[in-house]
C-alpha cells in the first residue's frame, strides 16, 4: 500500500491508530541509512558498491576475480562469502569501521528524525552502522533506549520492558566478527540463537502487518 497521493503522503487511519498506540514494529533497511551524509555531503555506499569495496581489500587475486564475476551476476551474499573467507580478520574489521563509523560519521536524515517522532516501541534494523541509534542517545532521551542484538539473551524481558528498543537483527559495526553478512553467516545465527528468531516470528504474528511504501 502506498502512503502518498502525488507529492503528499496519506496515512490511512487503521495505521495511524497502531502507530499511536505503539503497536507498531517499524523495520529500517539500507534505504534508510542511504538518507544520510558526512560533513561532505557523501552517503553510505550501496550494498554492491560496500561489497566491491570489500573485495579491493582481498590479497588473492584469484579469490578476487570470482568474487568480482559473482558481483556482476548479482550474486552479492556469495560475493561476500568469498570476500569473508579471503581477507585478514583484522583487514575485515577496518573495512567494516571505515565504511560504516568512519572518522567523519554520516548524519542522521530528517527520515531517521521523524521515525524517532513516531515514538514506537520497537525499531527492527538489519543495518549494521549506528546511524539511528546515535541520533536517539542524545542528552536526557538515551535513558529510554536499549540496543538489542540478535545474540543478546535478554530480547524478551526486555520486550517485556518499558524501555523502547533498538534490535540488530544482523549485528552491528562495533562488532564486526558477529555482523550477518554472508548466506553462511545468516544459517549461523539462525541455528546459534534459535531463540531470537522465535521471537521476532512471535512479535510479527501478533502484531498487525500491512505492507506500506514510503516514497523513494
Amino acid at each position: 500500500m502506498k502512503l502518498y497521493e502525488g507529492d503528499r503522503y496519506k496515512w490511512p487511519d487503521s495505521l495511524v491508530t497502531e502507530i499511536a498506540e505503539r503497536r507498531c514494529i517499524i523495520v529500517l533497511g539500507a534505504g534508510a541509512s542511504a538518507t544520510s551524509k558526512n560533513s561532505r555531503g557523501q552517503r553510505p555506499k550501496k550494498w554492491d558498491e560496500f561489497i566491491l569495496a570489500g573485495i579491493r581489500k582481498m590479497n588473492d587475486a584469484e579469490a578476487q576475480e570470482q568474487a568480482r564475476l559473482l558481483c556482476e551476476k548479482g550474486l552479492f551474499l556469495d560475493a561476500a562469502q568469498i570476500l569473508k573467507d579471503h581477507i585478514d580478520p583484522g583487514d575485515f574489521d577496518q573495512f567494516i569501521q571505515h565504511e560504516l563509523n568512519p572518522q567523519d560519521a554520516y548524519i542522521a536524515s530528517d527520515l531517521h528524525k521523524y521515525i524517532h517522532e513516531l515514538d514506537s516501541k520497537i525499531i527492527l534494523t538489519t543495518n549494521y552502522d549506528k546511524i539511528y541509534e546515535n541520533y536517539c542517545f542524545q542528552g536526557e532521551a538515551q535513558a529510554s533506549f536499549n540496543i538489542l542484538y540478535y545474540y543478546s539473551s535478554n530480547v524478551l524481558s526486555e520486550i517485556r520492558s518499558k524501555k523502547r528498543l533498538i534490535i540488530k537483527a544482523h549485528g552491528c559495526v562495533s562488532d564486526s566478527e558477529k555482523i550477518v553478512l554472508t548466506r553462511k553467516s545468516y544459517f549461523d545465527a539462525k541455528n546459534d540463537y534459535p531463540s531470537f528468531y522465535k521471537i521476532l516470528d512471535s512479535l510479527f504474528l501478533v502484531t498487525q502487518l500491512s505492507q506500506h511504501e514510503i516514497g523513494r
